[in-house]
């Protein structure tokens, strides 16, 4: 058993708050749709959204890396199989309409590969709809600084075996140099940016010792701005970075 799906075995996967209702808030934004059309849920986790693609009328596909959570939280509408996305996608050139990679594209060791796959999949005028953790802030600044000095992985969150140190230009310069359109823009969690840069035993620490999520690392991942804040150019120095981008016709 690989390093990630050890990890992936004892961890179960988490998302951002609210960002599966926008995946889907998105998805609808989608108009090109058809009865045969094919989406892929790459890092599917327990299901969640693989299952509300199903419900939409896509041929909804989940892949993840183990199968210790995936498909718990769909129905039979959607299908699962074991996949890497570190390795080539197993599926044929311009099958899939969406594309989603939901708070795990930081997980890709070789992100501009699994650019280059979700190109290969897509169909033309097909959509990737994924968010990542952005390191174009304070807490990526931390993160390159710690792991200089330190010579070891650093994460505001739970330090995973392989996560990259995208960031949101990085993004933006990859997305066009494939050919992909960025349609949508979002920020999320910008006060964890902030927060991160605390002691571990403070940002993680609660008064309430048996609500551990009312710490102040916890307060921050749940907390929302208005959209206009969101949607706006701050939205590349927050955590986490939500794009749906289109490939060309």
């Amino acid at each position: 058993m690989s390093q990630l799906q050890t990890f992936f075995n004892a961890h179960k996967p988490k998302s951002t708050p609210g960002v599966i209702a926008l995946a889907m808030q998105q998805t609808d934004a989608v108009t090109s749709r058809t009865p045969a059309s094919i989406a892929l849920d790459l890092c599917c986790g327990a299901g969640t959204l693989t299952a509300l693609a199903a419900e939409r009328g896509y041929r909804a596909y989940g892949l993840d890396i183990t199968a210790q959570y995936f498909g718990h939280d769909a129905d039979q509408q959607a299908r699962f199989m074991l996949a890497d996305m570190n390795a080539p996608l197993p599926f044929r050139d311009g099958c899939a309409e969406i594309v989603y990679c939901i708070d795990s594209f930081q997980y890709a060791a070789r992100p501009a590969d699994l650019l280059a796959e979700v190109w290969r999949v897509l169909k033309p005028g097909g959509t990737f709809i994924f968010s990542t953790q952005n390191n174009y802030n304070p807490a990526g600044i931390k993160r390159h600084l710690l792991e200089r000095i330190g010579g070891r992985p650093w994460s505001p969150w739970l330090v995973h075996p392989i996560e990259n140190h995208v960031t949101y230009p990085w993004l933006t310069r990859a997305l066009a140099e494939r050919g992909f359109t960025i349609e949508y823009v979002r920020g999320l969690q910008f006060l964890t940016a902030w927060i991160s840069l605390l002691p571990a035993f403070v940002r993680n620490t609660s008064p309430w010792r048996n609500k551990p999520w009312r710490s102040a690392a916890g307060f921050a991942q749940r907390v929302r701005l208005p959209s206009r804040v969101e949607e706006s150019a701050l939205a590349r120095f927050a955590m986490i970075v939500f794009i749906r981008a289109r490939k060309p016709v």
